[in-house]
Order: C-alpha cells, then structure tokens, then sequence
C-alpha cells in the first residue's frame, strides 16, 4: 500500500522526535557522568591532607555556596589533617574567597571551625548570624543538624518542638529531634557538661541551657494538651449539630463489628476508636464532602474556645495519622522510635507510660498518632497487635488503598483487586511487611495522607478482624497431621492369643518388658537431629530437678513416635490414641490380622475445649537446652513451610531472607512475652549470631 503524503509526515515527525529524544537523553546522560566526575574529583581533594588550604577553599566554595555545608565537613578535614588549626585556616581563606556579606557556606563552616579550636563563643556568634539569615522557622529546619553539633542542645528542642506538624519536619529532623532529647535528658538526670555551657553562651549550664532543656523534657512528656483538647470536645458536643452524627458514626462502627461475639472490656478501645475517628469523619452536612465539616473545625472556629485548644483541635483536624505503628526497641529514651508499616515513615513518638508497659520487642500499635505541644503523640487507645498480625493487616490496607487508586483514577479494578480488597485479613499467610518497610524508600507526603485516611476507615473492621482471628480455637495436630483428640476405646478381639503372637512379630509393635499385656505402637523414626534436640532438653530439665548426667541412660536405638498405647486383657483391648484416624488405622490393621475387632466403647475428648477463650497468639517457648544442643540448633537445618520449604540457613543466604527476618522478629516478640511471666523464649541472640543476621541489620 502506498503511504500519503500526510502519513509520510507524520512518521518523518515521529523518527525526528525519536531522535530528539535520544540526543536529550544522551546529554543528560553525559552530564550526569560529568557531574559524578566532578564530586568525585573535589571529594578526593576534600579528603587528601596534602591538598592545599586555598584549594580545599575553594573545592568547598564551589561544591556549597551559597547554602550551608555538610555538618561534619569541618570535623572530617580536621581529623584527615591531624589538625584543627587547618580546619581554622580553611575557614579564614573562604571569607577572603568571598568578601562581603558572609554566606551560610562561610558562617556554617566558620562556626565549626571555631568550635573545634574550642572558641565556642564565637561558634555561637558565627551561628546565629547564619540563623539570622534564614527568617523563615521552618528555612531553619535546615540548620538543626549543625546547632546539634554545636552543643546547641535546647535551641534546637525549642525549634524542633515548634514545627513538627510542618512537612519540612523529615526523617533528619526527627532523628536530631531524639537524639538531643536524650542528650537533655541524661543532664538532668546527673550527667551535667563540666565547664562552660557547650552551647557556647559564656556560662555554666546550670545557669545557661539547663531550665530550657528540662523545660522541653517535660513538655514532651506533657499530654495535659490532649487531655484538655479531649475534654473540650466532649463538652462542646451536646447541643451541637454534630452530637448526633458523631453518634451514627459510633453506633455504625460498633454495629459493623458483631459485638454481640465480644466481651465488654474488649468492646471498649473499638469505642473509644470510634469517638475519635468520628471526630474528623462525621460530618453535619449529609451533602459536603469538605474536610472542614466535623466537631473539629466547629469547636476551632467557635469564640467561646480557648486559642489554645481551637490551635490543637486546627492541629488534629489537619495532621492526625492512622496507621500500624511498630516499635523495634520499646525502651524509654523518652520517647519511642515507630516505623508506620504502610508508609514506610518513621516518627519519634511521645507516649503515656501505660500505652507502652510491658510492650514486647517488634510490637505494633493500631491507632492515631497527632503532633501537639511539641511532639508528635499517642492520641489514646492503641490496639496492639504482634509483627506477624500486623502483616496481614497491612496487606488489607494495601488492598484497599490500590482499589481507592484505582476509583480515583477512573478506572476498574481487576478481578483479583476486587478480590484482594474483600478478601479478610491473611492471619499466617502475608508478606513480611513489617521487614519491608525498613527497606522501601517512605511513602511520599500525599502517600502519607491518603494511606492514613484508608487505615482510619478501616480500624473497625482490622479490629474485627483481629479479634475474631485471636478468638477462633486453635486446630492442633499429632505428628501425622491429623487433627488432636484424647481416644480411648474398649474393642473386643477375636482369638487374643493369637494376636499377641503377631503383633509380637510386628516391628511396630512392642510389649513391656515389665508387663506383657501393655503394648506400645510405633510410627515414623524421629529425625537424628530433632531426637537429639529433645534428649538436650530432657537432659536439661533433668539437671534442673537435680539429677546429674550419670542418671541419664541414652538411648540404644533410633526413637520413633508413639502413635499409642495398647493393653490386652481377656478378649477385650484397650486403645489409647491421639487422633480418630489412628484409632480406624489400628482396626483395619487388627482386622488384616483376623482379630476382627468390635468396638464396644469410645471416649473422644477435644483438648481445645480446656484451651482459655479467646486463645489470643500462644508464644513459641524455648527449652532449657543451651540453644546449640537444643531445638534452636535443630531449626537452622529444617525445611520451613513458612520460608517456602527452605531451612532458616539456606533462606538467610537467599532473596527469602525477609520471610526469615519476619520470623526471627515473631520469636523476639514471643520471647518477650514469655519473660513477663518468668518463662523462657528462644534465644534469638543465638539464632542471629548463627544466621549472621543481626537485629539492627535491617532497621
């Protein structure tokens, strides 16, 4: 077919803006290439001690003006120059480099100059020049690393405290954030500075920084804002026009749930839950989609409110976050560090003492968290879940979210979406998302805002979900995998002596020594490995109840389970077996042998029945073997259904380590747990060391 003359300029259009496109790439490829040349080039001339001081003046000039340099850069030429006097004479070269005004390139690296020749009057002087052209508070974010190296301990809580709702408040921000806390509150608690101030201020920190610094201790762990923002509420309510949507908005919640299933202490935080979400979604106008229209904003912009509480309750409206919160070290320091498994963001978080008590490694918090009165805060109720419950309720959030996406950019969600989306909770089956989100890059802001709107909606059915996961009864299983039950049967036999004979031929089958008539039944050969690890253990608690190894006989033969026990008397047998199948199994083997077996009586108990209700996670405990002799050593070289029938070594030097991690942070949870009552857990330390996986490898 011959091309017109209008389709042959559309493809000559289309090769030209092919080409175009290529030339452009290849530029910014070659100017990237460039760039990494040209860091590395002043990076070397920074780091070698030879390079002259106008040049390294000048390399930082060059690399920095007119913004503020690196916070360590004068710390590390001292130190690869052996002398702070070069860092100094570094800096005297910047301010003839550029006469004039000083730049933040010349007042930043002129205030650590000064302080590492210990001229820390002038550091400060230097400092708040540069503080001085940046008016902006929230520009000053930005200078908050280098006032922490300084010394400038209670400038930069007081910053801090004042922006952490602001988006510039970002992970850098919030590590300095806690780090200085600590640093404020080890001076008080004794560890005064000796000297001078390190803030520089000319006097002793006593009468320097030190009511400054215990003022922002306190205020951190202040919730008396919350506290009265809470009671405002309450008080505002009756008689507004939200009194009855907060109501509905409650009442939906709870009649969502099934809480007819539920206990009245369990029921509870879903209320208290509710109040809160209800105080941002419930809305008086049935015809607004406004994320004005909530008690909030009535309350904020009523005259009779304190400015006080209309500032926090503007501060809820707007920044309030819901997510799945996990705290990885749950020691006081004054706050906690928690990573929200969703996003991916991590927060510094003040908390009552009694939302965190006795909170295991790895735990994670369902709820809100809102940044008030300096801090970013528990709002009140926390569901707390374990690492391996909060993987799969971040994956019904993440299913949510991609059907919302999908709405919201006008599209259909697939099948498998819609699917995903109704499908409940995936209790022992989810991805590690708790391991995961160490190792993503965060959620971007409006991520952020989006994936909290969809975690808070759905708190009452997580909750649901949660607690009908925790109530339903465990299915236990014996070693064949049939599923638990006590049997004990009477069975009458024809020709019992004649049985004797064959079971006795029976390598299944053995009668004891000391009574003849009592038989056991014997299944599959114990694994080498795990036999052992159960003979440590019996060792192990043998040597507790005061025995000395001389009284443990080893076994002269390979171990094999006992799938029951047999006892003859007259024509009748009695049979006691640990599952239904097991009992049938033996009465077609009796039948086989011509014994021709008649039940005359069975009893079956189910020992989930005796089981507490609701059974709630049930910790894996450890043994009192040293781990290497015990089931631990056993566990390294074991398939692992959940590591995809790899053992713990093979998945720890494979792209399965995720899966590994996300169990060895449920056995530190579960050991935790086992602590609080006096028992013992599985020696992660141990596992770690041998897997060569350390806790903080992947935080």
């Amino acid at each position: 077919m011959v091309k017109s003359n209008r389709r042959r300029r559309q493809d000559r259009a289309k090769r030209q803006a092919t080409a175009a496109g290529r030339q452009a790439a290849a530029v910014r490829r070659r100017l990237r290439e460039e760039a990494v040349v040209e860091a590395e080039r002043r990076i070397g001339l920074l780091r070698d001690p030879g390079t002259p001081v106008d040049t390294v003046a000048a390399v930082i000039q060059e690399g920095y003006a007119p913004g503020p340099v690196m916070p360590g850069l004068a710390a590390l030429l001292a130190e690869r120059r052996g002398s702070a006097g070069d860092v100094v004479k570094i800096a005297e070269t910047l301010d003839a480099i550029e006469p004039g005004a000083p730049s933040l390139t010349k007042l930043t690296f002129g205030a650590h100059a000064a302080h590492l020749a210990g001229d820390h009057v002038r550091a400060r002087r230097l400092m708040d020049q540069a503080m001085e052209q940046m008016p902006d508070p929230e520009q000053r974010l930005e200078l908050v690393a280098h006032l922490r190296m300084l010394g400038r301990v209670a400038d930069v809580l007081d910053l801090l405290a004042a922006h952490v709702a602001d988006p510039a408040y970002g992970a850098v921000a919030a590590e300095v954030h806690a780090a200085v806390l600590q640093v404020a509150e080890r001076r008080l608690g004794g560890d005064a500075p000796a000297g001078g101030c390190p803030c520089g201020g000319g006097t002793a920190w006593a009468e320097c920084c030190q009511a400054r610094e215990a003022a922002a201790v306190e205020r951190f762990g202040d919730r008396s804002g919350l506290y009265a923002l809470r009671t405002a509420v309450a008080e505002f309510l009756p008689g507004s026009r939200y009194d009855g949507p907060v109501a509905e908005h409650v009442a939906e919640w709870l009649d969502g749930v099934e809480t007819d299933a539920w206990e009245p202490p369990d029921l509870e935080p879903l209320r208290r839950l509710a109040i809160e979400h209800a105080w941002i979604a419930a809305g008086a106008d049935q015809n607004s989609d406004s994320d004005e229209d909530n008690v909030l904003t009535a309350l904020a912009e009523d005259r009779a409110t304190p400015p006080e509480i209309a500032a926090a309750a503007r501060v809820w409206r707007e920044h309030v976050r819901y997510g799945l919160w996990q705290v990885a070290d749950p020691t006081p320091g004054p706050g906690l560090w928690c990573v929200e498994l969703v996003t991916g963001h991590e927060l510094y978080v003040a908390f009552a003492p009694e939302q965190v008590q006795h909170l295991p490694r790895w735990s994670v918090l369902l709820g809100a968290l809102v940044p008030l009165d300096g801090a970013w805060r528990a709002t009140g109720t926390l569901i707390r879940a374990t690492p391996a419950e909060a993987d799969a309720l971040c994956e019904t959030i993440r299913a949510a979210t991609d059907m919302l996406i999908s709405h919201l950019g006008g599209g259909r969600p697939s099948r498998n979406a819609m699917a995903r989306a109704r499908r409940p909770a995936p209790f022992g089956s989810a991805p590690p998302h708790n391991v995961h989100a160490y190792l993503t890059e965060p959620a971007s802001a409006p991520a952020v805002v989006l994936l909290s709107r969809v975690a808070g909606s759905l708190l009452p059915r997580l909750v649901a979900e949660l607690h009908a996961a925790r109530a339903a009864t465990p299915a236990p299983t014996n070693t064949d995998g049939d599923p638990l039950r006590m049997i004990k049967a009477r069975v009458r036999v024809h020709d019992p002596d004649d049985l004797t004979a064959q079971l006795a031929d029976d390598p299944d089958f053995e009668a004891d020594p000391d009574d003849p008539a009592r038989l056991s039944w014997y299944g599959q050969q114990i694994p080498a490995a795990q036999a052992a690890a159960m003979l440590a253990e019996v060792r192990a608690q043998l040597r507790a109840q005061g025995h000395h190894n001389a009284d443990i006989t080893d076994p002269d033969r390979p171990q094999r389970w006992v799938r029951g026990q047999l006892r003859l008397h007259g024509d009748q047998l009695t049979v006691e077996v640990n599952s239904q199948h097991r009992l049938d199994r033996l009465l077609e083997l009796l039948d086989e042998l011509g014994a021709r077996p008649t039940v005359i009586d069975q009893t079956t108990v189910d020992p989930t029945q005796d089981l507490p209700w609701p059974a709630g996670h049930l910790p894996l405990g450890g043994g009192l073997a040293p781990p290497e002799d015990g089931w631990e050593g056993q566990w390294l070289d074991e398939p692992v259904p959940a590591l995809r029938g790899r053992t713990p070594r093979q998945a720890a030097s494979s792209d399965h380590w995720p899966l590994l991690e996300g169990l060895l942070r449920q056995l530190e949870y579960d050991a935790d747990l086992l602590a609080l009552d006096g028992q013992r857990g599985a020696d992660t330390a141990w596992l770690r060391d041998q897997l060569d996986m350390p806790a903080d490898k992947f935080t």
